[in-house]
């Protein structure tokens, strides 16, 4: 886990400028991602435009595979930021 912190940081510190405000918001949402179930308390409704291609394919996908494809985008956001981070 150590070796996976030290890279979140030196991707961390490569990335935009952010204000102390801004870094100390990422630093608490990121432990709660990683230190706490993948069932968060709360949620947040967002409005994202996608191509009707993409996201038509990517229903029938995660129907096919008996998920819920808001459920999959959250575990991909998830995985993304656990994983590979590219800030």
């Amino acid at each position: 886990m150590k070796k996976r912190n030290k890279t979140v940081q030196k991707q961390f510190l490569k990335g935009p400028k952010l204000t102390t405000e801004q870094t100390l918001q990422f630093i608490e949402d990121y432990k709660k991602i990683v230190f706490q179930s993948t069932q968060d308390t709360s949620s947040q409704a967002i409005s994202l435009r996608v191509p009707k291609s993409l996201l038509s394919a990517f229903k029938t996908h995660c129907q096919a595979n008996g998920i819920s494809y808001q459920k999959k985008i959250k575990e991909l956001m998830r995985n993304y930021l656990l994983n590979k981070p590219h800030f």
